[in-house]
């Protein structure tokens, strides 16, 4: 199959095949439960013999296969699966955000700007503040930045001033 539509989700890790995609390669696989952020569901896990986005590449990859015609809706385009952080961690790529762009590819880092760390299922970044190493997973749908479980600490334990 070529030129579908494939939606890429940083924050989605396994990624996942439409049903009708499954049922269509005849893709066979096993129940199992996942977590989800709205509880645990069961699912069909199957291995996908290889997919390419651009550039990137990947054989014998385990996908989730869900109904994904919802969304399908909510674009109004048909939807051949979601590519999570598991098949984009294979490869580097850069986001620009503001001209919805995805350049694939090792890219030099300019001013302002940081490399994430894949740490699957999630995007985080090493960064510093107030002088602490600290490491931070990336949410694009947040609206700031927020920390959880306090202040970053100082050597000695206590909390930064």
């Amino acid at each position: 199959m070529k030129n579908v539509n494939v939606l890429l989700d940083t924050g989605t890790s396994p990624s996942v095949v439409s049903q009708e995609i499954a049922h269509g390669l005849r893709l066979r696989g096993k129940t199992a439960s996942i977590q989800t952020l709205k509880g645990t569901i069961q699912t069909q896990i199957v291995i996908l013999p290889r997919i390419q986005i651009g550039p990137m590449d990947a054989d014998s990859v385990e996908v989730v296969v869900q109904d994904l015609r919802f969304i399908e809706q909510t674009l109004g385009i048909s939807l051949w699966g979601i590519a999570g952080l598991d098949l984009l961690s294979t490869g580097s790529f850069t986001i620009d955000y503001p001209r919805r762009k995805i350049a694939f590819g090792s890219i030099a880092l300019r001013e302002r700007e940081v490399r994430f760390e894949t740490q699957v299922p999630f995007l985080t970044v090493n960064v510093t503040i107030e002088g602490q190493a600290v490491l931070l997973l990336v949410d694009s749908r947040a609206e700031g930045l927020l920390v959880h479980g306090g202040r970053p600490t100082d050597n000695a334990g206590s909390p930064s001033s």
